[in-house]
């Protein structure tokens, strides 16, 4: 309880400094108005279809330390998966984890904590950290514990309960695809590093070819460089203050804040970055925690709000990097296995089906051999999530076209099949 006070208190003095620029008549109205819709999941999903674009405001200037863990819970949409699954927390806090799990989990937590904008360090209950993550690891085995889940569930720990914290992290690991992100070989970070690469051109183009020159065949710096961003949302590397207001973003804008304050980062330093002959002091220099290190949060969050990047341009790389990964996964296939299976036992239903008052006989439908593939092949690295948004990418015409001949080439591998 002790703790808990001291760091109440400690976020207080925080909260009232980072918002030294607005009169305390200004944050008591804004914390006002923001207490008065997130009064209930109810009336906050009715302001948010009423009034989207306010809100977005709203969202942007900051939401109060007072409302953050509830607003996030509701913008992530956490309260009904949480209503839905009752109990379901506490009954994966009693199952006992992996004993290698268990201790790198024990290993992390003492490396977790925070810095604010004045040096200051503080960390989040290890308690509370430790229950969810063990929660969690429970839930999820693909992901597990993963290192840097620490810094991003200590965030949560802070501003809601254990519980609260845990629907939260489900949300991310679901609805934001945060969970492709850990599992195995990272497909979403490896994804995002593609679409993170073709941003830096787009906004930054003359960096870009200083990172990237085209007299040169290989490239002096590897995009792995930015992995972290995307695996610990910058939890592990900015200031408390200004960590706060690019996860609200998060929360409302998704994955498109995070490609926008890289951005803005590298943006607000570039000529400092073209002036480095030093390829390694180039290379350090690029650390996103160096590159906002002095600046004033307001100045950095309106940089990030203003690179004008849209979801089309995320499509359009993530079409593309899908379609390099699907000629990849063509070539390696064993398409006579594939159909081999698909006549199986295990394989699709082939019966008679009736289409537009005409009888088929022996067939299969399209939509059923789609459904079939998807259960049965594990394409590795081929992400169908697109950080531009929760729904899933759509893909070219040409890469339907290429999974229709696929389907056409098993089906005809030996009749009765047909499709139609």
């Amino acid at each position: 309880h002790f703790f808990g006070f001291t760091l109440f208190c400690f976020l207080f003095s925080v909260s009232m400094s980072s918002g030294a620029g607005l009169s305390g008549a200004s944050l008591a109205k804004r914390e006002a108005k923001w207490q008065r819709f997130c009064q209930s999941y109810t009336t906050f999903q009715k302001f948010a279809e009423e009034h989207e674009d306010k809100l977005k405001t709203y969202v942007r200037q900051g939401i109060p330390d007072s409302c953050r863990g509830v607003a996030w819970q509701f913008l992530a949409g956490s309260v009904d998966l949480k209503m839905q699954s009752k109990h379901k927390y506490l009954t994966l806090l009693k199952q006992p984890l992996p004993e290698a799990v268990a201790r790198q989990i024990s290993l992390d937590i003492p490396r977790t904590h925070y810095k604010t904008s004045r040096g200051e360090r503080f960390s989040p209950p290890a308690d509370k950290l430790s229950n969810v993550l063990h929660a969690y690891a429970i839930y999820d085995p693909a992901v597990g514990f993963v290192q840097g889940m620490a810094f991003v569930v200590g965030v949560l720990v802070i501003f809601m309960s254990e519980e609260d914290s845990f629907w939260v992290l489900v949300c991310l690991m679901d609805r934001y695809n945060y969970h492709n992100a850990l599992i195995q070989d990272f497909p979403f970070v490896k994804l995002c590093l593609t679409q993170l690469k073709e941003v830096i051109f787009k906004f930054t183009r003359k960096l870009y070819d200083r990172l990237y020159p085209p007299q040169k065949s290989g490239s002096p710096f590897p995009m792995e460089f930015f992995t972290a961003v995307f695996v610990a949302l910058f939890a592990d590397s900015l200031h408390w203050e200004l960590l706060k207001r690019v996860w609200d973003s998060f929360f409302f804008e998704e994955w498109k804040t995070i490609f926008r304050f890289v951005v803005a980062a590298l943006q607000m330093n570039e000529d400092k970055l073209l002036s480095l002959q030093d390829e390694s002091e180039l290379l350090g220099s690029l650390k996103i925690s160096a590159l906002v290190a002095e600046r004033d949060v307001s100045a950095v969050m309106q940089a990030t709000f203003n690179v004008r990047l849209r979801s089309r341009t995320l499509f359009r790389v993530c079409n593309q990097y899908n379609m390099g990964r699907f000629e990849q996964w063509l070539e390696a296939f064993d398409f006579v296995q594939l159909a081999c299976v698909m006549q199986s036992d295990r394989g699709l239903e082939i019966c008679d089906r009736v289409f537009l008052l005409k009888t088929y006989p022996s067939c299969f439908t399209g939509r059923a051999a789609v459904e079939w593939l998807l259960k049965y092949i594990q394409v590795g690295g081929l992400s169908n999530h697109c950080p531009a948004c929760r729904s899933t990418a759509p893909l070219r015409p040409s890469s339907v076209t290429r999974g229709l001949q696929l389907l056409s080439w098993a089906g005809r591998a030996g009749s009765p099949t047909r499709s139609y």
